[in-house]
């Protein structure tokens, strides 16, 4: 059960955002930032499905699994292009950590 908890933490859109890994190189912000392109993404398409007619308005439904459909693999794509960046180490000042320890 604690292990559906971490997977949860790291991987859930909504959740990720809230915890931080200390093993993932993507930010908070950066998973704002997809969550905000599925937000809009998402009202994009269910705007568009709806004004073109292509499915009738009042199949909820549908309209949100198309959309969920369409969606997933933006976001996929988002999140991989944010975990695969180069990732530059911090630098660490060895002689402030000298200082500290005396």
């Amino acid at each position: 059960l604690y292990t559906l908890w971490n997977i949860m933490r790291r991987d859930h859109l909504l959740l990720s955002i809230l915890y931080r890994c200390p093993r993932m190189k993507v930010s908070r912000l950066q998973k704002v930032s997809t969550l905000l392109a599925a937000t809009l993404g998402s009202f994009a398409i269910c705007s568009i499905l709806i004004g073109t007619k292509a499915v009738k308005s009042n199949h909820y439904v549908e309209i949100g699994m198309i959309t969920a459909l369409a969606i997933f693999p933006m976001i996929r794509g988002i999140r991989e292009l944010f975990s695969s960046r180069p990732y530059r180490p911090r630098q660490v000042d060895f002689l402030k950590i000298g200082k500290i320890g005396r």
